[in-house]
């Protein structure tokens, strides 16, 4: 069964954030040089909507100026782009350079997991994008003032703009995204288990989505509302609720049932005993973790993020025509939860 479809939800933590964004994306389309900042930093913990605040921005851009080149990736595909070119020859690595600063609009994702010489060709790139007043929009997990292993160079180049916070939610944000998400799923949980459970949990997106995808199973195990002892008994203690399932217990998991180790799962076999556990594996780690896509990929050896989506996708597609591989899923994710 497909994932019900994401929220759109705008809370007061992301205001400033989502406000401030909307101005920069403004004053881009007008090319208002006087107020224009060519670099914008975005940063927040992981998971509390980053890629969703400037996936949203690139298309009200596109969407009254169309002729804008705009280019949305994550540090890993830069970083791969990078070497695929250098690899090739110098003009390939030149041409990509050149593609880089003529856009109007580069977003780049998760520039904490640059490496420093990665991350000087990117302070080269900038400083010819800035002079050509072209915008720059970068995303970390981590305040731009504490990436330490980054040259002064570098940090100079991202701080000499505007930096904004996209905080972790509060209580009253966590329990409107839970009422909300909980609600598209059709699963029901009585009103003070609810307010418990938000109490408690982490103000991440990814992790409050992780969390009702455990609730729900629980649910359709049950075939009733959670009642808050229900709630006690799926997350043990308050300390659980903060400590994600990892991918690696899953792997373990799901090894245990197919019988094959979970190292054998992190190759790049195309064996079918090996292919189909392992897309249950990255399935079940997108549902059941914080973590994101390119996290999942990289526990399997460096795959990339839209090699886990297909799996993801390939895996609900089957659930919904397989009833045996559909019960070994939920038991699966019953087990784990």
């Amino acid at each position: 069964m497909a994932a019900p479809h994401s929220l759109r939800l705008n809370f007061p933590e992301h205001r400033l954030a989502r406000l401030s964004l909307d101005r920069v994306g403004k004053l881009f389309v007008l090319r208002a040089p006087k107020r224009f900042d060519a670099i914008s930093v975005l940063y927040g913990p992981p998971g509390s909507g980053k890629t969703r605040l400037l996936g949203s921005l690139c298309r009200k851009i596109l969407k009254v100026s169309q002729n804008k080149t705009i280019q949305m990736m994550r540090a890993s595909e830069f970083c791969q782009s990078l070497r695929d070119a250098e690899m090739a020859n110098r003009d390939d690595f030149e041409t990509l350079q050149k593609q880089l600063i003529d856009l109007d609009l580069l977003v780049l994702e998760d520039i904490q997991l640059l490496k420093p010489r990665e991350a000087d060709i990117l302070a080269r790139i900038l400083d010819e994008r800035t002079a050509r007043r072209n915008l720059t929009i970068l995303s970390t997990s981590i305040a731009p003032g504490q990436l330490t292993k980054f040259s002064y160079r570098f940090i100079n180049r991202i701080t000499s703009g505007l930096i904004l916070e996209l905080p972790a939610l509060g209580p009253e944000s966590r329990l409107l995204f839970l009422e909300r998400k909980l609600e598209s799923f059709g699963t029901k949980i009585e009103t003070q288990a609810l307010e418990w459970l938000a109490g408690l949990v982490e103000g991440s997106m990814r992790r409050l989505q992780s969390i009702c995808n455990r609730v729900h199973s629980m649910v359709r195990t049950l075939g009733r509302p959670l009642k808050r002892s229900d709630l006690e008994k799926l997350f043990a203690t308050p300390g659980h609720l903060k400590k994600a399932i990892s991918v690696e217990s899953i792997a373990s998991k799901v090894g245990k049932h197919f019988r094959i180790t979970p190292k054998s799962m992190q190759t790049r076999s195309r064996d079918k005993e090996i292919v189909l556990p392992r897309q249950i594996v990255m399935y079940l780690a997108r549902r059941l973790t914080g973590m994101s896509l390119q996290e999942i990929g990289e526990f399997f050896g460096g795959r990339d993020h839209s090699t886990v989506l297909h799996a993801c996708k390939k895996v609900e597609d089957q659930i919904g025509n397989n009833i045996s591989l559909s019960g070994t899923i939920r038991q699966l994710e019953h087990d784990l939860a």
